[in-house]
């Protein structure tokens, strides 16, 4: 077993397809149904089911999927020490990153822990805004989000990885009457006479976030947010869409929303810019902690995540929970 396998075995177990996989890890579908098998055949046990309906990870999949996270981590965090060691007197890679609002000053002060021998400037743009200055070398990589059934445009002579796939939950004040349950359904906000609050039109979301409610429940009254709107759902007469990982606090709650609406975050980086492929790889890794140490601060979300670890390859590292 190598690296490539792992790559593709979490790749496989992020987009369930391995049509879409091979997309991804730029070779064909043949070829990387073949590496499966003859990684399947080495290990002695079957990884995914395969079925008219789709495919899972098997519960031995799971458990190689969460290990595999782990020796990824170590190998980058082994390969950053040794570079370190071997050449420290060396100049340091400067890697100029491009990431959207939601992120904040942990971000920074996580990437350039487990980056040492890298120089990181962080900057905040919309994805939009990301990629026009990827596109113009403004910045050499770039964090993004895609929404659902609204794929990014393609930027020549980019590289692309998805980092993580990320549920959007609810938001609602803790005196709402839907705040006790497990998870709540689109159409049931409505049925409380509770207003949704979105994004006013122009922010990058807005759309999206109307045609997701709209097309769940065509009753939905939907809101343009406003200052004003986290006091009014904190008082139980609204509602919104958020990421659970946002922290609740004493008036707000964040609960699982059905259907699931998922939004896939990627590193894009210029291969010319970020020239050392172990870079790049290091960024992926500390990427994908920085989800997961996020994730650990809301255990709802964490214990949610432990319910479905396939679709959180690499952030959940263990699929019993230790």
């Amino acid at each position: 077993m190598d690296l490539d396998d792992l790559v593709s075995l979490q790749t496989i177990a992020r987009e369930l397809s391995f049509t879409r996989a091979a997309r991804e890890l730029h070779v064909s579908q043949p070829a990387l149904s073949k590496r499966i098998r003859r990684l399947e055949q080495m290990l002695g046990f079957v990884l995914f089911d395969r079925s008219t309906a789709g495919m899972t990870l098997t519960p031995a999949g799971a458990r190689l999927l969460a290990a595999s996270a782990r020796l990824m981590s170590a190998w980058s965090e082994t390969l950053e020490q040794a570079r370190a060691l071997s050449h420290p007197l060396a100049s340091r890679p400067e890697v100029r990153l491009a990431a959207f609002e939601h992120f904040d000053g942990r971000l920074a002060e996580h990437l350039t822990g487990a980056l040492p021998s890298a120089d990181i400037t962080l900057s905040q743009a919309h994805p939009a805004e990301a990629l026009t200055l990827l596109a113009e070398g403004a910045v050499d990589a770039a964090i993004v989000y895609e929404l659902p059934d609204d794929p990014l445009p393609t930027v020549a002579d980019v590289h692309m990885r998805t980092v993580v796939i990320e549920p959007q939950w609810i938001v609602l004040g803790r005196c709402h009457p839907l705040a006790g349950d497990a998870q709540v359904e689109v159409p049931a906000v409505s049925s409380c006479g509770t207003p949704w609050f979105v994004s006013p039109a122009g922010h990058p979301v807005s759309r999206w976030e109307r045609t997701f409610l709209r097309s769940h429940d065509p009753a939905a009254e939907l809101l343009d947010a406003t200052d004003s709107s986290l006091r009014r759902i904190a008082a139980g007469k609204g509602a919104a869409m958020a990421s659970p990982q946002n922290k609740p606090n004493e008036l707000l709650v964040l609960l699982p929303l059905t259907p699931l609406a998922t939004w896939r975050h990627h590193l894009l980086w210029r291969p010319e810019a970020v020239k050392s492929a172990d870079v790049a790889d290091a960024l992926f890794v500390a990427l994908l902690g920085f989800h997961q140490r996020q994730a650990q601060r809301h255990p709802g979300y964490w214990e949610w995540i432990a319910r479905h670890p396939g679709r959180f390859p690499g952030v959940y590292p263990d699929t019993d929970g230790n």
